[in-house]
């Protein structure tokens, strides 16, 4: 072990052509989780014969990959695809999601962030569309909350077992909408007309970021969720999201754009407020 910062290349090459011995694969295992230097094909192979030790140490598994990452970004995911999507199909009771993920999923995914914003990016939201798309029993033919929006609190500044996707995905998002960046519009392209209630609320808080660049694109996406039946009891608190997109880029709109977003804030004022009465020469509403 004490070879491995500098020597880690022929150590791992030593210990890939050496005899099976007793505890061999316990040995390389736990050996990996000191190696800091992953630019070694030896290290990946090793770790590859030996990967079913990780169900022992979970935390040395976790810590592998951590490590690894900062020189073999795609490899990593790989892996740890495997892992999520294993996690994400593990049978469960019906609704329940909270417990997928843990404590240590959520330090490597910001690891993950850290060293490649933009390839994390992708991996999250795939993960993410798994967990959303393995609530089967959802009717995904109009708006839904999945089971993490449910539980999901941004605002807050807290998530539970799942949520923490949702804050990965929209604080990068946010960037990507504050650098103007194209990863920016292939997410809304992709998104502007999804029925999940956790993607469009990581869209809306990209959106917020930067109104007045991404105004047309605001206004297209408030008549699309407008004309889905968005601002409903059972989506108010993405309606409410939505409100404040309203509020934000309100400003920037031209005149037609400002009478269509006019016409359906009325459409959705409560029956007494557009009503008014006279009362010694003011008018007040009902």
């Amino acid at each position: 072990i004490r070879q491995l910062p500098e020597s880690g290349k022929l150590v791992c090459n030593f210990l890939r052509q050496s005899p099976d011995f007793n505890g061999k694969a316990d040995f390389i295992f736990r050996l990996l989780y000191y190696l800091e230097d992953w630019d070694n094909e030896d290290a990946i192979w090793l770790f590859k014969e030996n990967e079913a030790e990780a169900n022992k140490d979970r935390f040395g598994y976790f810590k592998i990959l951590e490590n690894a990452a900062k020189y073999r970004m795609d490899w990593v995911l790989e892996m740890y695809k495997k892992l999520c999507f294993q996690k994400i199909d593990k049978p469960k009771e019906p609704g329940s999601t909270r417990d997928i993920f843990e404590h240590v999923d959520q330090e490597l995914f910001k690891k993950i962030f850290e060293t490649n914003p933009k390839k994390a990016f992708d991996f999250t939201l795939e993960v993410t569309q798994k967990l959303i798309d393995s609530n089967s029993w959802i009717d995904k033919t109009k708006l839904y909350g999945d089971l993490i929006y449910m539980w999901y609190s941004y605002e807050k500044g807290q998530s539970y077992s799942n949520e923490f996707l949702l804050n990965l995905l929209i604080d990068q998002l946010r960037v990507f909408a504050q650098e103007k960046s194209p990863k920016f519009m292939e997410f809304y392209k992709e998104y502007r007309n999804h029925n999940s209630m956790s993607m469009l609320i990581v869209l809306i808080h990209g959106l917020q970021v930067n109104t007045t660049h991404y105004k047309n694109e605001s206004f297209e996406f408030i008549k699309i969720f407008h004309s889905k039946g968005g601002f409903s009891e059972a989506t108010e608190r993405t309606a409410y999201q939505v409100r404040q997109l309203i509020n934000k880029t309100y400003s920037v709109l031209n005149s037609k754009q400002k009478d269509r977003i006019d016409r359906i804030i009325l459409e959705h004022r409560n029956e007494p407020d557009l009503k008014v009465y006279e009362e010694k020469g003011v008018k007040k509403h009902y």
